[in-house]
């Protein structure tokens, strides 16, 4: 894997269940490169767990196993939120709620095959 940044758009080569990919985005690109490692770490996990073979099952089994963490970290920022009445576990909500916006906004960026 590797990264190059040019002006405010940077780009990363990036290997994801065998297959090489090129990743645009305006976060820095080793943020790019530990994204994909992580998603590849998914796959290859239910790759090495599972009976299924068909890599289109596995990618997207991944994503939504991906989706489950996403979601079940959200619920627990709003529930941090809903029932602090501790400014310091009000602040660490609001921490991990934007670290969440970061990581949304990070996955978002052009992504081409």
């Amino acid at each position: 894997m590797s990264f190059e940044k040019s002006k405010s758009i940077s780009k990363a080569k990036v290997e994801i269940s065998g297959k090489n990919y090129t990743l645009l985005g305006d976060v820095d690109a080793e943020y790019m490169l530990s994204v994909a490692k992580y998603v590849n770490e998914k796959y290859n996990d239910l790759k090495n767990n599972t009976k299924e073979t068909e890599r289109e099952k596995l990618i997207l089994l991944a994503a939504l196993n991906i989706a489950d963490e996403l979601m079940q970290l959200k619920s627990q920022v709003d529930n941090i939120k809903a029932g602090s009445e501790d400014s310091t576990l009000g602040e660490l909500g609001e921490k991990t709620n934007n670290l969440i916006s970061i990581l949304e906004e990070g996955l978002i960026g052009k992504i081409s095959a």
